[in-house]
């Protein structure tokens, strides 16, 4: 698919699997480089589309907010985009020491963000305008009901990736 509504969204999924740093945490195997980004957009989810099959860690992408605007006065009805996406990436942290574990997740998110950014706006990635963090990084449980198996617990983090074109 190619147009200015999804086209985003699968540039964001080659930007974040060409993160170095995203395809040693998903555990990304190739022999090139193709085929590590290849192997780490295995871990890389559309937000409406839930899985059980679904292995931490992992990144989910989602479209935000939209929208076409004329440019330079609506000549030859060329339209720009300045719109956002979601990206979120969650760790399992049962089984782990929790600190060490939450330090480990906020170090490895870091490093993918300066991995994106070096890689936006390059020929093939997402032109990113902003990265802003939309909820703070939290614990989660992925049966939050009372007496449910409290070590079920992993970390995530949601940003706004703003883009144009």
């Amino acid at each position: 698919m190619s147009n200015p509504y999804y086209t985003p969204l699968d540039l964001l999924r080659t930007t974040v699997a060409a993160s170095a740093a995203f395809q040693t945490w998903v555990g990304a195997t190739g022999e090139d480089a193709a085929a590590l980004v290849a192997s780490a957009l295995e871990r890389i989810y559309l937000i409406a589309i839930g899985s059980a099959d679904w292995a931490r860690p992992y990144a989910i992408v989602g479209v935000g907010s939209w929208a076409a605007e004329l440019a330079f006065g609506g000549s030859r009805h060329f339209f720009s985009h300045p719109s956002d996406l979601e990206l979120c990436f969650e760790a399992d942290l049962a089984g782990v020491d929790d600190e060490t574990a939450w330090e480990t997740f906020l170090d490895t998110v870091g490093d993918i963000l300066l991995d994106i950014e070096e890689l936006a706006g390059t020929p093939g990635y997402l032109a990113i305008t902003a990265i802003r963090q939309e909820e703070p990084p939290q614990r989660c449980r992925d049966d939050a009901r009372e007496g449910a198996d409290a070590a079920a617990v992993f970390a995530q983090v949601k940003f706004k990736v703003a883009w144009n074109d």
